[in-house]
Formats: C-alpha cells, sequence, structure tokens
C-alpha cells in the first residue's frame, strides 16, 4: 500500500511539473508574454515607446535569458509569489486571490 502511495505521489509531482512548465512556456510566446514594442498612447515618439518598453520587459523580467526567468518563477512559485497581474497593474495576483478566498472558503463550505 504505501508503494502504492508513494508512486501516485511522485506521479501527480511529475504531472504538476509538466504543467507548470507549459503554463510558463504558454505564457512567454512572443505574441501573448514578450511584446517587442508597448505604446500607452498614440501621441508618443518612438524614443518615448522604446523606454516604456525597455521599462516593461525590465518589471516582468523579459530581458533575462528564458532559463533564468523559468528558475526565477520556479523559485517565486515556491514562495507563494504568482507574480504581477497582467490586467490589474497595481496588484499582484496572489493580491488578487487572496482578495476572493474568503467568498470562495464561504460557497465551498455551503456547497459540501
Amino acid at each position: 500500500m504505501r508503494g502504492w502511495f508513494i508512486r501516485r505521489l511522485a506521479t501527480a509531482g511529475i504531472a504538476v511539473m509538466g504543467i507548470i512548465f507549459l503554463q510558463f512556456c504558454l505564457i512567454r510566446l512572443p505574441a501573448a508574454g514578450a511584446p517587442t514594442q508597448v505604446s500607452t498612447s498614440r501621441n508618443q515618439t518612438a524614443e518615448q515607446i522604446q523606454e516604456h518598453t525597455r521599462q516593461y520587459r525590465k518589471i516582468y523580467h523579459l530581458d533575462e535569458p528564458l532559463w533564468q526567468q523559468y528558475f526565477r518563477y520556479l523559485g517565486n512559485l515556491g514562495q507563494g509569489d504568482f507574480g504581477p497581474s497582467f490586467k490589474y497593474k497595481d496588484f499582484s495576483v496572489t493580491e488578487l486571490i487572496m482578495q476572493g478566498f474568503p467568498v470562495s472558503l464561504q460557497i465551498g463550505g455551503l456547497a459540501i
């Protein structure tokens, strides 16, 4: 019984690591995760757009090699830091999850 449990746990760990790796690769696709130019308004000069793009890439660590980005991502996941939100610029993903957690816990408790 113990051997079965250890095999299942190892298989689950491999599956989770595979999903994490796949998610990391998909989010970093050039069209979605690593834009070459970022513009916030139409009235910007080319230099302003390039500077904004450089700052964006630095904030999200897109200027580092891919393997460094991956190990940084794994380290942050291990600490419970899911990184900055792409949609809500002033929040981290962890903050957004923690804001919704009490309601999710209540709904889950009522469902049980």
